[in-house]
């Protein structure tokens, strides 16, 4: 009976076989924790997910840089005073058809090489005057007797230009260095803007901006006053001197309201 104890020891010998087996089917219960837990160290990248546009806005998406005093004037006509290489990312998601520039010297390098870069089929360049802004005495750009606001030639020019605000060349984008154009005879002569309402939308743009100045300024702020006199007794014809059929339909959204 005492040689029978020493036997006994042996036997706990094999349970250390256990661990070190892989073949029980058991095991894989313990095991399973263990391959679960690089998956849950997965499950924490979505939740990143989030904050990644901001990221890919610093990482690739371009920054978009709108021209100088851009601004929407209607559906499909936007207006700026200027526009450079810096805006090419931002003047694609307008998907233009025209860029009609108003400046007095014949369009800066940026601008055909904008057209080309982007496809925009139409680039228009139609001074208005020429000098740096209008001014409402004798230096005129057409006559020498009258204001440039009341000078036929002028309005005839403004007339002209109007015309590529029709439909079919919008998506149109105006450059407007003086901004007569904008507040005066679209806002103004076309869309019958009060006074008021027509100034303070210009100085907003312009105070202290606009060039020549402050005589070029209050020069143009005088234009914009004197633009739009007296139409309502013009009759028939004051439709035809303010873009005609090309323009109609931005007249009826200010009449109406």
């Amino acid at each position: 009976m005492a040689p029978e104890p020493p036997h006994l020891p042996p036997q706990p010998a094999p349970p250390p076989l256990r661990p070190t087996s892989p073949q029980p089917a058991d095991s894989r219960d313990d095991q399973e924790p263990s391959q679960s837990r690089p998956q849950q160290s997965v499950t924490p990248i979505p939740a990143p997910q989030p904050p990644l546009p901001l990221h890919l806005s610093d990482d690739g998406i371009p920054t978009l840089y709108p021209p100088e005093l851009f601004a929407i004037i209607h559906d499909g006509i936007y207006r700026c005073t200027s526009i450079d290489y810096s805006s090419k990312d931002f003047l694609r998601t307008l998907n233009l058809t025209t860029l009609l520039t108003l400046t007095v010297e014949k369009p800066r390098p940026p601008l055909p090489h904008l057209r080309q870069t982007l496809q925009i089929p139409h680039l228009i360049h139609h001074a208005l005057w020429t000098l740096p802004s209008p001014v409402p005495q004798s230096t005129s750009s057409f006559s020498s007797h009258l204001p440039i606001s009341q000078d036929p030639a002028w309005r005839q020019a403004v007339h002209s230009a109007l015309q590529y605000l029709a439909p079919k060349y919008r998506p149109v984008l105006i450059v407007d260095p003086v901004g007569v154009f904008c507040a005066g005879v679209i806002r103004r002569g076309v869309m019958k803007w009060n006074l008021t309402v027509a100034v303070l939308e210009y100085r907003s743009f312009f105070w202290g901006e606009a060039g020549g100045g402050g005589r070029g300024r209050y020069a143009c702020e005088e234009v914009v006053e004197v633009i739009g006199e007296g139409d309502d007794e013009e009759g028939e014809g004051e439709e035809e001197m303010w873009g005609g059929e090309a323009v109609r339909d931005l007249r009826p959204q200010i009449a109406a309201g």
